[in-house]
């Protein structure tokens, strides 16, 4: 369980009502969180909650599943015959033929473990940044978990308002006036993980646009003609 998955259990009732208050009650419209809305396309509270649960453990179970097959696969490559059929006493049609098949399932082999290597590097890649996104989220998630917005959004009183309203003696219109005050609060509380959100997916989005997208592959098969079976390598 890292910083995220924690302050995330423990901020989920904060983050709820962040979401609630910005769905009733909006923004002002020249509040900075409206362009971070639109870009990231989804409120905080539910972009938090998808990060915290989004792990980087297949990710990397499965670069290390791929470097697996791939010495696997270099290990039937080298076990193909490299010298001529004749210096096994093997002569003839059949033998030429089984040869060139072999020498191109090899090529083939080995030019599929590059693949499989350089796929499980793309997956690694990716899962490090998940791991730099998830910490860079419980930081900013912990940063307004303890902040004055967070305090306003739960009581409902901004800072130095309690005084101000025992001095005039009561506080006619209290509940319209603190549903405002507990929503511009979450529009702040909003607008400080959006923008850190928003800077992650265009991080992400620039990754997987230079990072080409991992082939599913999970069997490869070679042909080496009528003089063999078929040789199948699970990957």
């Amino acid at each position: 369980m890292d910083a995220l998955t924690r302050l995330h259990t423990h901020t989920a009732g904060l983050l709820g009502q962040v979401d609630d208050l910005l769905a009733r009650c909006g923004a002002p419209a020249d509040h900075d969180i409206w362009p971070l809305l639109r870009r990231t396309g989804a409120l905080p509270g539910d972009l938090v909650g998808g990060l915290a649960a989004w792990s980087p453990g297949p990710w990397l179970e499965q670069a290390e599943v791929l470097r697996r097959a791939a010495r696997h696969t270099d290990e039937v490559a080298a076990a193909l015959p490299v010298a001529q059929p004749a210096d096994y006493g093997w002569r003839g049609p059949a033998a030429e033929a089984f040869a060139v098949r072999a020498g191109a399932a090899r090529a083939r082999m080995r030019g599929w473990s590059e693949q499989a290597l350089a796929d499980a590097d793309r997956l690694t890649e990716l899962a490090h940044w998940l791991l730099d996104a998830r910490l860079r989220a419980a930081r900013v998630l912990g940063r307004v978990a303890g902040s004055a917005q967070a305090v306003t959004l739960v009581t409902g009183i901004a800072p130095g308002a309690a005084t101000l309203r025992i001095m005039a003696g009561g506080d006619a219109g209290g509940a319209d006036r603190s549903l405002r005050v507990r929503a511009a609060a979450a529009a702040e509380i909003g607008a400080t993980l959006l923008a850190e959100f928003d800077r992650l997916l265009a991080e992400g989005e620039e990754l997987v646009a230079r990072v080409p997208a991992v082939r599913a592959t999970t069997e490869a098969t070679f042909d080496l003609g009528p003089a063999a079976a078929a040789l199948h390598v699970d990957l």
